[in-house]
């Protein structure tokens, strides 16, 4: 409202965000630091690099090492399994579940393991949930009201997002979509503040990229109409993954956790260790799938850089054979549990999907000016968007990863259209899976 005027406790507030920005911010980056080193150790180095002159028998025990630790972590805390930052934020609101600074620091431990032994999760889960833990803790201190605990919460999760992605408006509309999902003065000026100073921290030890495309602010007609018939492909490839996804899941890892379970009830071992034959699983094809090509594992964020930020050509076979193994090995960690999130390799294989539509586009149109990597940020955003159902996350974070206007309008379109055929999908496809593996496992 015009002339409205900030309350004490309102700016009080608002001086916390702050705070609650820097804190977070600083915390991502040892995250992320930590998650390099780890994967160094792994991989004797850069494992872009080194992982093709590695013998296979040797190649197999980073991912196995990597996930019988991070298992032994969950076992030994349940807490730092991946509890989507949605139900973090309102199981702290609500008070229904402690989370000490002891589980963040193992989460960021077993998440950074997951990642640098090769495993296709990302950082941003894990950096939303551990920024809104923080803010919980340290409104706590300071005593903020409860009737702005979701806000801050909602604004701790948006500067890990804002920090782990160097995007601080994706930051603040992630909080927004997902959790605080109520525009208001105090609301804007909270998270904006902690996303901008948690970007600010994290930019300053990690320099963003420049998208080298030209800024401009004009948009064709034709330009959304080369973008529109990605639809399909972004429906068909999301299908695809979920159904893989749900398929090495319920028809390889269950069943086998179910046989192992029975031997160790009769041997009288604990069924809680049942997850070492994921984790074994996991590792053995994970590894078979990063001898095929280094960037079938890890976030993704490599590949996102060399698709969108260096606009690097790859041929068709090779970028295909990227796309079917991401796919694969984020199924993978999905499916032993692999603590990490789903946004950069969700973003990594929807970018791999642009990039191979702009390569089938060009055969038939070769006049066409725009680059591979416009279409890689469009399917970016419109594959994200589709499978996590954050149309306005997606849509925004595909302009801060070009800084370019015009793909707004292709990303949004392509999205929203790409989600609601999904959604109906999605909703017959969960009912047929429910009634085909109740009556399956129901005296499992």
């Amino acid at each position: 409202m015009p002339g409205e005027r900030l309350s004490n406790v309102e700016l009080k507030v608002l001086v916390h965000s702050v705070f609650i920005g820097i804190t977070v911010g600083f915390a991502i980056v040892i995250y992320l630091k930590l998650t390099h080193f780890f994967m160094h150790i792994f991989f004797f180095g850069d494992p872009f690099k080194t992982i093709k002159k590695i013998p296979f028998y040797i190649l197999i025990f980073p991912p196995i090492v990597g996930a019988i630790i991070v298992s032994f972590l969950k076992i030994t805390n349940e807490n730092i399994k991946e509890y989507g930052v949605v139900r973090v934020a309102r199981i702290l609101e609500e008070g229904k579940l402690i989370i000490g600074i002891k589980d963040v620091i193992l989460k960021i431990f077993a998440s950074a393991i997951s990642i640098g032994s090769g495993f296709a999760v990302g950082n941003e889960g894990p950096s939303a949930e551990v920024g809104a833990i923080l803010a919980f803790y340290l409104s706590k201190l300071v005593k903020i009201p409860v009737t702005l605990m979701r806000t801050v919460i909602a604004a701790g999760a948006s500067a890990g997002i804002a920090a782990v992605f160097i995007s601080p408006f994706t930051g603040f509309v992630f909080g927004l979509e997902l959790i605080v999902k109520e525009l208001s003065l105090t609301n804007s000026f909270i998270m904006v503040l902690s996303a901008v100073f948690g970007f600010a921290i994290a930019s300053h030890f990690f320099h963003g990229d420049i998208f080298p495309f030209i800024f401009q602010r004009t948009i064709s007609f034709q330009d959304i109409l080369y973008s529109v018939f990605m639809v399909p492909l972004v429906v068909i490839a999301s299908l695809i993954f979920l159904r893989v996804k749900d398929s090495i899941n319920l028809q390889i890892f269950y069943p086998i956790e179910k046989k192992v379970e029975k031997i160790m009830k009769k041997y009288g071992i604990s069924g809680k260790y049942k997850i070492f034959v994921r984790a074994i699983l996991a590792g053995f094809f994970t590894a078979c799938l990063l001898k095929l090509t280094p960037y079938a594992g890890f976030s993704g964020h490599i590949l996102i850089e060399k698709l969108i930020y260096e606009n690097q050509e790859f041929a068709f076979r090779l970028a295909l054979l990227i796309l079917l193994a991401r796919i694969l090995s984020t199924s993978l960690a999905l499916g032993w549990g692999a603590v990490g999130g789903l946004f950069m390799p969700i973003l990594s294989i929807g970018a791999l999907l642009g990039y191979l539509y702009a390569l089938v586009l060009k055969d038939f149109l070769p006049d066409i000016y725009l680059p591979n990597s416009y279409f890689a940020a469009i399917g970016a955003a419109a594959f994200l968007g589709s499978i996590l159902n954050v149309p306005t996350t997606a849509i925004v974070l595909s302009f801060e990863l070009t800084l370019n206007f015009s793909v707004i309008v292709p990303a949004a379109v392509v999205t929203i259209f790409s989600m609601h055929f999904l959604l109906f999908y999605r909703e017959l496809y969960s009912k047929y899976l429910e009634k085909k593996y109740k009556n399956r496992y129901k005296n499992d």
